[in-house]
């Protein structure tokens, strides 16, 4: 069953941004890579060029929702607002509200909510049976547009079925049509890759049908 992409990553895509960023990191990826190859990446600095891509697609402010050392601030200055539970002692800044995504978060949230917001790998930590309701109540905190980014195997890794690759991605694509939200993104890899990369193994924007 071969599943269409929509507004994918892909090589020939070029935004200002790659020029700045170039300054920074000595590679940036067209491709996704495992964490043990190429060697010749080992001790270099390197970011996957899709997640500034898919990052740029939100318009206007953004919250981002397990947000780590807070890197991508560095980037959108219309990352407005992090939260990090338990933010790295060597973060980019500090965040700002250590608040968890829960039930407390979705209440509060679902009244005060956000233009957009992202999750980048951070919602992800679900049985694969509690996805579409992690996902409705990611989506009830956003005005506009939120970008999600999964592993495959910390959703299989929670799961009380053993699914392989293939069975996730079917899964998945299916709670996002299930859910009935607009899909303004929908990318993600042929094949088992990434063993925890930061892009995760399906990328998707989702917005509130207008």
């Amino acid at each position: 069953m071969k599943i269409p992409k929509i507004n994918p990553y892909h090589k020939d895509i070029d935004i200002p941004l790659y020029r700045v960023m170039e300054r920074y990191y000595d590679i940036l990826l067209d491709s996704p890579i495992s964490n043990q190859c190429p060697r010749i990446l080992l001790g270099r600095r390197y970011e996957y060029k899709n997640m500034p891509y898919y990052i740029s697609l939100l318009e206007g402010d953004i919250a981002d929702i397990g947000a780590g050392g807070c890197e991508w601030t560095r980037w959108f200055p219309n990352i407005t607002t992090t939260f990090e539970p338990k933010p790295p002692q060597l973060a980019w800044e500090q965040p700002t509200s250590t608040e968890k995504f829960n039930v407390d978060f979705v209440k509060k949230y679902s009244v005060n909510k956000f233009d957009n917001a992202m999750a980048i790998n951070s919602l992800h930590y679900v049985p694969l049976d509690e996805l579409e309701r992690t996902i409705k109540d990611a989506m009830s905190c956003v005005k506009n547009k939120f970008l999600f980014t999964f592993n495959f195997k910390m959703l299989a890794k929670r799961s009380k079925i053993k699914y392989v690759y293939d069975d996730i991605l079917l899964q998945v694509i299916y709670v996002i049509a299930k859910c009935d939200f607009r899909i303004f993104l929908l990318d993600f890899e042929n094949n088992d890759h990434t063993e925890g990369a930061i892009n995760g193994d399906i990328r998707i924007i989702l917005g509130h049908a207008r």
